[in-house]
């Protein structure tokens, strides 16, 4: 028994290590990149149903990305972009890593 308690201890510290950035922080990092996406997307003229619609995305989706409720994946990053023209990197830059401390 002390075997699996050890075992589920190690996962438990790795995954903290790897996602155990501090609730706020990634809130944060959230929200900047929603508003970040926000005013690209109005410096584009697109509506959020437009830029979703564009994207093959449900318009809930876009509002939550920009509302800083959901995390935007890898595919979900390239295709806004692209649909927005701009990069990846101009989405992201200046973002907060999260970091626990």
């Amino acid at each position: 028994m002390a075997e699996h308690s050890q075992a589920a201890r190690v996962r438990a510290h790795s995954w903290a290590f790897t996602f155990g950035a501090d609730r706020r922080e990634r809130e944060e990092v959230l929200r900047v990149f929603g508003g970040k996406l926000k005013t690209v997307r109005n410096v584009a003229a697109f509506s959020q149903g437009e830029l979703a619609a564009r994207c093959f995305m449900p318009h809930d989706q876009i509002s939550a990305l920009e509302r800083g409720l959901r995390s935007p994946d890898l595919i979900a990053l390239l295709i806004i972009g692209h649909t927005l023209g701009v990069s990846i990197d101009q989405l992201t830059t200046g973002l907060p890593a999260p970091m626990r401390r």
